[in-house]
C-alpha cells in the first residue's frame, strides 16, 4: 500500500508543477497553490479517515500543519519563479536546495558526516551551477535564482518538518 500511495503522490506532484507553471503564468500564483492546496488537503483528509488506522497526536498535526504551509510557500515561490524566469532555472536550485536543508538540519543536530553525503552534495552544486547557466535569458537569471532559492528553503523546512 505503501509503494502506490507514494507512486500517485509522485505522480500527483509531477502532474501539478506541470500545471501550475503554466496556470501561473495567466493567474495568480497564490490563487494557483491556494487551490491546489485546498483540493490536495480534502484529498488528503479523505484518505487519513478511510486508509490510514493510527491515531495521530496534536504535536503530528502541528508538524504537518508547519510543513504544509512551507509546501504553500515553496509551491507559490516555484510558480513565480517559473513564470517570470524560467522552469530550467528555478527548478534545479529549488531540487537542489530542498535535498540539502535537511541535510544540513541533520548535521547540525548532531548527525554524522557520510562521505557519500558530501559527495552527493558537490555533485549537486556542480550540476547546479552547470544547469543554470542560460544567456538567452539575460536579466531573468536573477529573477529565477532568486526564486529558486526562496523555494529551495521552503520545501527544505517542509521536508524537514516531515
Amino acid at each position: 500500500m505503501t509503494i502506490a500511495l507514494g507512486l500517485w503522490f509522485a505522480f500527483g506532484v509531477g502532474v501539478a508543477d506541470y500545471h501550475g507553471g503554466f496556470i501561473t503564468k495567466r493567474a495568480n500564483a497564490l490563487a494557483t497553490v491556494a487551490t491546489a492546496l485546498v483540493a490536495g488537503g480534502a484529498v488528503m483528509a479523505a484518505l487519513l479517515v478511510f486508509v490510514v488506522d493510527s491515531t495521530v497526536s496534536g504535536g503530528d498535526l502541528l508538524l504537518g500543519a508547519c510543513s504544509g504551509s512551507f509546501i504553500g510557500f515553496a509551491l507559490a515561490s516555484l510558480y513565480h519563479g517559473m513564470a517570470a524566469s524560467s522552469a530550467a532555472v528555478v527548478a534545479p536550485i529549488a531540487a537542489t536546495l530542498a535535498s540539502l536543508v535537511p541535510f544540513v538540519w541533520g548535521l547540525a543536530t548532531g548527525g554524522s558526516l557520510p562521505a557519500l553525503g558530501v559527495v552527493g552534495a558537490v555533485i549537486a552544486f556542480a550540476g547546479l551551477a552547470l544547469s543554470t547557466v542560460s544567456p538567452e535569458l539575460g536579466d531573468r537569471v536573477r529573477v529565477g535564482v532568486v526564486w529558486g532559492l526562496i523555494s529551495g528553503l521552503c520545501f527544505g523546512a517542509s521536508l524537514t518538518f516531515l
